[in-house]
């Protein structure tokens, strides 16, 4: 994990150059920033070739939308994005301009970082909405179920099949987004945690070097460091709680079924609850990324813990 900081230190320590890393800031971070938003990029086109699959995620999702609609919260979701959207453009235009006047970046790098990464983030930010409209339409779902006597005979015989098909439809939508998204979301991973590593590196050598005299120019270099390693995990964390929400909300449907069966009389709500069951047990599985981890809360203290056991370990390199 730490072979960018290691190749950094080795080459700068040494006064050597190397095939693609010249041994000085501006390069390094150019090269490891090129490396990963030309993959980032390159992530963008798996839903172009993935095109049939989100059209078929698109018509399901409407169709539970006209089952299951709440206007508010859709509201506020178009809200939320819009301001996520204009935040972290603020924050691109703050931070681009920052580095390319004190760590003196070339202006083309500067305008790329902003066009590309900003590209990645904002794919990050829709997985994350649409994990949370799908943790809506669960919860609803979820109230549908315990109000279903007095909402059939609103809507008659039909309203067991739809509410079951509606189910059917959200647990594709989520199977769906997964297959689509697995690899963005396993390069975002990654991405944040070498990113993380390389950033603290950095900071660790800009502060070492100084002594006891630190320069303004490496405190506002560190800020600014620290802002997008505080960044990236603030997508990650929302990204796993999104998950780790929607698998609370699925679990908290799968015992509302179980205590119906239990207390009901009717033999359509029996029915529905044990083909939910069925389904659930059959269809339902987390978040896998391509069998290595489950995107899950536990998933989120173990990348925390590693980034914390290296950074003791960055740290020992140079106070030792």
């Amino acid at each position: 994990m730490c072979m960018f900081s290691y190749t950094y230190t080795f080459y700068t320590s040494h006064n050597l150059g190397f095939l693609f890393i010249n041994p000085n800031l501006e390069s390094f971070l150019g090269f490891l920033h090129t490396t990963f938003c030309c993959i980032g990029f390159a992530m963008n086109f798996i839903t172009v070739v993935r095109s049939k699959q989100s059209l078929k995620f698109l018509l399901m999702f409407q169709r539970v939308q006209r089952a299951l609609n709440n206007k508010t919260d859709t509201k506020e979701t178009i809200v939320y994005n819009w301001t996520t959207v204009i935040i972290t453009l603020i924050y691109y235009f703050v931070y681009n301009g920052g580095l390319y006047y004190f760590a003196h970046l070339s202006i083309y790098y500067a305008i790329g970082c902003l066009c590309t990464i900003s590209l990645i983030d904002f794919n990050m930010v829709y997985i994350i909405q649409i994990m949370k409209m799908l943790n809506n339409k669960m919860e609803l779902w979820d109230i549908e179920v315990k109000h279903c006597e007095e909402l059939e005979d609103r809507h008659g015989g039909h309203y067991w099949r739809k509410l079951f098909q509606t189910y059917v439809d959200i647990l594709e939508c989520y199977n769906i987004h997964n297959v689509c998204y697995q690899a963005f979301i396993a390069y975002y991973l990654i991405d944040v945690l070498i990113h993380s590593l390389v950033y603290i590196r950095i900071v660790i050598l800009m502060l070492h070097d100084d002594g006891d005299n630190i320069s303004n120019i490496s405190i506002i270099i560190s800020i600014f460091l620290s802002t997008w390693v505080f960044k990236n995990f603030h997508w990650q964390a929302k990204l796993i709680h999104q998950y780790e929400k929607f698998y609370i909300a699925v679990q908290k449907v799968h015992d509302t079924c179980t205590c119906i069966l239990k207390t009901t009389h009717s033999s359509a709500e029996k029915k529905l609850c044990k083909n939910m069951l069925r389904l659930h047990r059959a269809s339902f599985s987390k978040m896998s990324l391509y069998g290595m981890f489950h995107v899950d809360a536990a998933l989120q203290q173990g990348l925390t813990m590693l980034l914390t056991e290296y950074t003791v370990v960055l740290l020992q390199f140079a106070l030792l």
